[in-house]
This record gives C-alpha cells, structure tokens and sequence, in this order.
C-alpha cells in the first residue's frame, strides 16, 4: 500500500482515506519543522542577533505555516470548482498540505545555496538556485496534485493535467515573484 502521493501520487489518491482531513497533518508537521529548522540554522550562522522570545516565535513560524497551506487550500479548490470539479474544501486540504513537502525540499534547498560554498555576493547564483529549488518544488506538487484532482474532484486525466499545471503557474508565481522583488 503507498503510504504517500509524493512518488506514487495515482495509488495513493485512489486510497479510500486518502482525503481524510487527518492526513494533512504529518505534512504540516513537517513543513513547519523544517521552517524552525532552517530559521535556527540561518541565524545561527549570521550576525542577525534573536530576543529570547522563543514561545513567540514558535508561534509566528506556525503561524506562517498554518497561512500557506489556507493559501494552498484555496488555490487547489478554486481550481477544482472553476474546472467543475465537486471535491470539498477538505480534499483541498489534503492536496494542498502533501504540496508542502515539496516546498520543504525548496526551502532547503534555498537555504544550503544561500548558505553553502559557492556563494558570491558578486553574482546572483544564490538568487538563481533559489528560483531552481523553488520551481521543481511547484512542478513536483503539480505531478502529485495532477492524480489529486482526479480522485478528489472527480476529474478526468484531460482536465486534471491543465488543472494541475495552471495550479504549478500559480505556485511558481506566489513563490518566485516575491524573491525578484527582494532582490
């Protein structure tokens, strides 16, 4: 049985609880562990000095989690209705938090290039990586999400293709843009 739809998305979305709502919570979990994670690493090794505000702390970062899988949430419905679609907002949920593991790996993966050996502050490699990491994260949530719609919107594979990749547009245009912004 597949235990997740980040390698088989098809198998495990034909699941019967694949789209029980309890299922987005190790993906969630997860993301906002690793977005302590990375923080601590990344102050750990700047000049940036924290107030010992910890509990305060903990709780913008789950914060932040809980507002990027409710922005998820709402791309990954609308989506499914606009294309007449008749999942529920719970199957979104569930599509839009397994879509947080894959910005794990970009968040990672931004963080070691902003971090690592290679960086030259003449160049924009760390900017350039970071927009790597961030569109495979998009393009793997799509290939997960493409089987989601199927199975939760009752879509079929001539729909749900477009469908997932308009959701990889709208992913890579609410994470790149922003890093062209701060740059």
């Amino acid at each position: 049985m597949t235990r997740t739809p980040l390698v088989a998305p098809a198998a495990y979305f034909s699941r019967p609880d694949a789209f029980d709502p309890r299922q987005a919570v190790l993906p969630t979990a997860a993301f906002w562990l690793a977005t302590l994670g990375t923080n601590v690493y990344l102050w750990s090794i700047s000049d940036f000095v924290v107030e010992p505000r910890y509990l305060a702390w903990l709780y913008q970062t789950l914060e932040s989690t809980l507002l990027t899988l409710l922005i998820f949430t709402l791309v990954v419905y609308v989506l499914g209705q606009v294309v007449g679609g008749d999942g529920e907002p719970t199957d979104a949920l569930v599509l839009a938090a397994w879509a947080l593991v894959p910005a794990i790996v970009a968040r990672v993966g931004a963080v070691a290039s902003a971090s690592g050996p290679f960086v030259d502050p003449a160049t924009s490699t760390e900017l350039a990586a970071t927009v790597v990491f961030a569109l495979v994260a998009c393009l793997w949530a799509g290939y997960c999400w493409r089987d989601g719609f199927r199975h939760a919107f009752d879509l079929e594979r001539p729909v749900a293709t477009p469908t997932a990749v308009l959701g990889v547009v709208l992913c890579a245009t609410l994470v790149v843009a922003p890093l062209f912004v701060l740059a």
